[in-house]
């Protein structure tokens, strides 16, 4: 008996089953051999050659299955002329709609789930999404969480509808928590199609935990990526999925090369957003793909997360808010100037306490504040300490016999900075200066 008879043979009886779990119109060459092999516990992937000689046999299973018409979906000339409706927008600000399913990317801990949940929970709401991107009314939500489980996503969500101040259980908003069909099953269009129906967006959280065992670096990938597309193209939901980006290379200039897997994802997205980091709590949104029927991508922004505190619990929620890339550049400009003059008044007070030092060996260190402050004007404790750490073993300190401490300068030990701030005249003196002898006893 040939191979191919073989495992015809070992498929005859199998073909009937599948039929109540898998649909006819999702079986393709690649998609008939993954089923042979999980339902007829075959050892090996059939060949092409040996899949022909099956067709006859599902051909059976599924009378008028492969009638040559099947599936085609023609539409004449008549209907390609007719007007299109309005895009239904599910959050027109962020190009969300019906079609290709539409991407976050991030590194882990990217902030990619929070914010993304923080959109749902402002699209079930009804309300602006990040507090800058309208909703026309409320949105039916569906979360598909294959990787937190249900206490830490139930945790987010309560979390994020305390910080929006909005009644959780009021919501068209629904949870499954690890579920057991994936984008893997054999059963996954069916299954997808009832997830999305009714539902005006879904989201699958994340695309690695709802593949596992795929090589997403092979372009198959795509396939599963395209029932999603499938599924919205019946049910009308928009699919939203988290994607995790690669390891830093040369090419994560280019945004298309951030994804991790094939490029072939990168095909089959519609909107792809990409979040990097900017601080802890902030991160920058970039457009790397608008969605098809959009003009152009949407200006980049940034998104910051702040916790919200209700009585003892300085976590009870979480707020994701908008702001503009300028504004936050501006802002990361201004914290850099006020840095950079406190560094410039800790130099200038470090070097006002060497001449305090050589000038007034012994000086008390209760007595800083006033010496430092006679020589520029102002001083206050916050400074004085600022200035004696930026010394650190430059400064001698000897145990006073009713408290305190004695300060003398060790010269040698000098930073060069502080050595660069004094005048010229007086570094020489400065470097050469040390405590007395019987300051070490």
């Amino acid at each position: 008996m040939s191979g191919a008879d073989s495992i015809a043979v070992q498929i005859q009886a199998k073909a009937r089953a599948l039929r109540p779990t898998v649909s006819p119109a999702i079986i393709d060459m690649r998609t008939l051999g993954r089923l042979l092999v999980e339902h007829a516990e075959l050892e090996r992937m059939p060949s092409p050659e040996e899949i022909g000689r099956l067709q006859s046999l599902l051909d059976s299973a599924w009378p008028d299955s492969r009638s040559p018409e099947e599936g085609w979906n023609w539409l004449d000339a008549r209907e390609l002329a007719q007007p299109l409706p309005p895009v239904p927008w599910v959050v027109e600000g962020l190009q969300l709609a019906p079609g290709r399913p539409s991407s976050i990317q991030s590194f882990g801990a990217g902030l990619k789930t929070l914010g993304a949940a923080s959109l749902v929970m402002s699209a079930a709401a009804g309300l602006p999404v990040w507090g800058a991107f309208p909703v026309d009314a409320p949105k039916r939500c569906r979360w598909l969480d294959y990787e937190m489980g249900r206490r830490a996503s139930q945790r987010r969500f309560q979390r994020l509808a305390f910080g929006l101040g909005v009644n959780l259980r009021d919501l068209p908003l629904e949870l499954a928590a690890l579920p057991r069909t994936a984008l893997t099953s054999a059963s996954a269009r069916d299954a997808f199609m009832r997830a999305g129906d009714g539902m005006d967006l879904l989201v699958v959280d994340s695309l690695r935990a709802s593949t596992r065992g795929v090589d997403e670096n092979d372009s198959a990938i795509r396939d599963y990526v395209d029932v999603l597309l499938e599924v919205s193209e019946e049910t009308g939901a928009t699919c939203l999925v988290l994607h995790h980006v690669g390891k830093t290379k040369d090419a994560h200039g280019d945004g298309r090369q951030k994804g991790r897997g094939s490029s072939a994802l990168f095909d089959a997205w519609g909107a792809v957003f990409d979040f990097t980091k900017e601080s802890e709590s902030t991160r920058l949104v970039t457009m790397t793909k608008p969605h098809p029927e959009a003009a152009g991508p949407i200006e980049p922004f940034c998104l910051d997360v702040s916790d919200v505190p209700d009585g003892a619990n300085p976590i009870a929620g979480v707020v994701v808010r908008h702001r503009s890339h300028e504004h936050v550049g501006i802002a990361d400009a201004r914290a850099d100037a006020m840095a950079d003059r406190g560094r410039a008044a800790c130099l200038k007070a470090s070097a006002e306490l060497v001449q305090v030092l050589m000038t007034e060996p012994g000086i008390g260190r209760r007595d800083v504040v006033g010496a430092l402050r006679a020589r520029l004007g102002q001083c206050g404790s916050s400074l004085a300490e600022a200035a004696l750490s930026l010394l650190g073993d430059a400064v001698h300190r000897q145990q006073a016999p009713r408290g305190g401490h004695w300060l003398f300068l060790r010269g040698e030990r000098l930073p060069d900075a502080v050595l660069g701030a004094l005048p010229t005249e007086d570094r020489p003196k400065a470097r050469a200066t040390k405590p007395p002898a019987e300051a070490f006893t």
